[in-house]
């Protein structure tokens, strides 16, 4: 299993977006509405404002949007993201895209608009607080779902909260900040289960816990993977 990495062919575009996050960081965007922007590690996003124009193209990773209060002339606030877009009714949401493609939208404060995919207008979800929805080419948009906006937001205070996830799971967030790659050999290790609070920037430590809890072994590639083993 094979998770994590940020490389591929949206790479150029990636290096040529007008704000970026590197590996392990986390990054606060003031914009000329006064709208914040919080990019989570590895994250890439474009800007296009003008006098009809609040729009944000997330090109890789994971942001937090504190959408500026708008008047009756204030353009909408909209996030594009892998065919779909969010359309700001409130005030604070998250947009995160996955390194295997689907996007996951989050609404944490009043409304927001789904629409997952721009050739079927028509289709849109309105989320409200607590709400999450994922869309993407191979993941048809389904109803809404009920998600713990404490553990979801946890990154924006530097910990990553995981309640009976996954191994595989788990090691796909870490890799979004670990700077070598972070593998598990076989799906019987993927698909144990963990849970537990842990600092983002301690992610060797993560690792260690793991492999003393699951009783797995650690096979250390210096500067390119961590392998955990049965």
């Amino acid at each position: 299993m094979i998770t994590g990495g940020w490389v591929g062919p949206d790479y150029l575009a990636r290096n040529l977006a007008d704000y970026q996050s590197g590996r392990g960081e986390i990054r606060d965007v003031i914009l000329a509405d006064g709208s914040r922007l919080t990019l989570d590690s590895a994250t890439a996003l474009n800007i296009h404002f003008d006098a009809t124009t609040r729009e944000i193209e997330l090109i890789s990773g994971r942001a937090s949007f504190d959408v500026a209060p708008a008047n009756d002339t204030t353009p909408p606030f909209v996030v594009r993201a892998a065919g779909g877009t969010i359309r700001a009714l409130g005030t604070r949401f998250d947009v995160s895209i996955s390194d295997e493609g689907p996007v996951t939208v989050t609404a944490i404060e009043h409304q927001i608009e789904v629409t997952p995919n721009l050739s079927v207008p028509t289709t849109r979800y309105v989320l409200s607080p607590g709400q999450q929805i994922a869309y993407g080419d191979e993941t048809p948009a389904k109803a809404p779902v009920i998600v713990d906006l404490g553990q979801s937001t946890s990154w924006q205070r530097g910990l990553l909260v995981f309640d009976h996830r996954t191994l595989g799971d788990v090691v796909t967030e870490l890799n979004r900040y670990a700077h070598g790659t972070i593998l598990v050999a076989g799906n019987d290790l993927a698909n144990r289960e963990v849970s537990g609070v842990f600092r983002i920037d301690r992610i060797d430590q993560v690792v260690d816990f793991m492999s003393e809890s699951l009783n797995a072994r650690t096979l250390n590639i210096p500067g390119i993977a961590t392998v955990l083993i049965p």
